[in-house]
């Protein structure tokens, strides 16, 4: 799943999403916290300034635990090209998932799309204008 966040007020509707789709929150073990805290701190000294910046998500899977992505980013005409791609290893691979979560802010004077590719193949064009849907 891709976010486009573009406000501190839209952050903290979906981190209230997240609480409750996923048992993200305080409440949890010390263990379970780790990942909402660090992705908190990330976000704070982040410093985003929503006025100037929107905030992108990115999110998926693959059907193999060993699976691993990477994020490259690119800039060219007032669009970011976001492009994941996924580096697999040879047979035998385990039976689970790799989930990826990548997230980038975006400069909305320069930029007024992200477009998001998945092992070459386009996924979403995000608006970084908070009125687009």
């Amino acid at each position: 799943m891709d976010y486009r966040i573009a406000s501190r007020a839209e952050l903290d509707r979906q981190l209230t999403a997240w609480d409750r789709e996923c048992g993200f929150h305080e409440g949890r073990t010390p263990r379970h916290n780790v990942p909402r805290t660090a992705f908190l701190r990330a976000i704070s000294n982040a410093n985003i300034d929503f006025t100037r910046e929107t905030l992108f998500i990115l999110g998926g899977f693959y059907g193999t635990g060993m699976a691993r992505a990477s994020l490259d980013l690119g800039f060219d005409g007032g669009v970011v090209t976001a492009a994941v791609t996924w580096r697999v290893p040879p047979p035998p691979v385990t039976p689970d998932t790799a989930t990826y979560r990548f997230a980038f802010t975006v400069d909305k004077a320069r930029a007024a799309q992200v477009r998001v590719t998945v092992d070459g193949r386009e996924k979403a064009v995000l608006s970084t204008d908070a009125e687009a849907r």
